[in-house]
């Protein structure tokens, strides 16, 4: 496919072109408000898509515009990167470790209000020390986003929180890409360009903090926390390895992926050590498929009889396909 393809063009104007962007951003608003995990998020890039489909005059051009987009490789690595994420994420939820930390979280009363700042501040000094918001976003979210959510904080602060946080250490971080690429293009010093930003990126993380402080959204978490409060491990600590690791990594300048897999090697040998987790836990396949009457369920498991499906680091890809078929 030649790169130079010929200009697309949208019917309605320039409505047509904003069309996918506002589909996209209103099933991101949608899930945001639903308290989806990720599918829903999916969604929205779906929903972009088929609204171009809808909206585009040469719809052959646009499809082979779109072909061309996805080839890229920024597109692999996001895709990759959003599967490792999700093991490391599974590995440490799955662990307890979560769980254990919201107790010690609201034992110590940092909740609600507080532990939003908190993680504004976090997410910023991590960002702006790894230089990549893609990376923060695959650390943070699977362990402070559950926390803060069980400490009383409201889910769509705590995602607003993470993602300002790591838009800031983004825009700021003298080894982020941006900085250097802006540097490079504009043929000025890179310590320059991080003083000159440091003017308005400085105020408006301050501003955001007040903001976060004294506007938070709170709900009672305390169900949640009596919940767990009885299955706290505190061996469960130990996968903590995980984050420590990639961001170790990403400290070094490696790879997004190269440090994500890291993570999720260090965590399997973590979780073996310890006790958390055995080979079965790890690695497990479903079930075969049923053609005849009865329950379906003693096929694909449960999830209350410790059915393979639920089991594994390959767990949400099985249940989704199990859930399609």
């Amino acid at each position: 496919m030649e790169q130079n393809a010929k200009r697309i063009e949208f019917r309605f104007g320039k409505a047509g072109k904003l069309a996918p962007l506002v589909a996209a951003a209103a099933m991101i608003l949608w899930a945001a408000f639903s308290q989806s995990n990720v599918n829903g998020y999916v969604l929205a890039f779906f929903a972009a898509l088929v609204t171009g489909i809808i909206f585009a005059k040469d719809e052959k051009a646009y499809g082979e515009a779109l072909v061309y987009g996805l080839s890229k490789p920024m597109f692999g690595v996001i895709v990759m990167a959003v599967i490792l994420a999700a093991v490391s994420g599974k590995l440490i939820s799955a662990s307890g470790a979560v769980q254990t930390i919201a107790a010690y979280v609201v034992a110590a009363g940092f909740t609600g209000k507080l532990f939003v700042a908190a993680t504004f501040l976090i997410t910023c000094l991590l960002a702006f020390a790894t230089g990549t918001s893609v990376g923060t976003y695959f650390v943070v979210i699977p362990i402070l986003f559950p926390v803060g959510v069980m400490a009383g904080a409201a889910p769509e602060f705590m995602i607003g929180t993470i993602v300002s946080g790591a838009a800031f250490g983004d825009n700021l971080g003298p080894i982020s890409d941006t900085t250097i690429a802006s540097s490079a293009t504009q043929h000025a010093d890179l310590g320059t360009v991080v003083k000159t930003r440091m003017r308005y990126s400085l105020p408006a993380a301050a501003g955001a903090l007040v903001l976060f402080l004294l506007f938070s959204k709170t709900t009672d978490g305390s169900a949640a926390i009596e919940a767990a409060s009885g299955m706290t491990d505190p061996v469960s600590q130990v996968m903590l390895v995980v984050p420590v690791v990639i961001i170790a990594l990403c400290l070094m300048r490696k790879h997004l992926i190269t440090a994500l897999s890291w993570g999720i090697l260090a965590g399997i040998a973590a979780g073996l050590l310890s006790g958390i987790y055995t080979m079965d836990d790890l690695i497990s396949f479903p079930g075969g498929f049923s053609v005849a009457g009865g329950d379906h369920r003693s096929h694909y498991g449960d999830g209350r009889h410790g059915g393979n499906a639920d089991r594994g680091i390959c767990a949400p890809w099985c249940a989704g396909m199990q859930r399609a078929l």
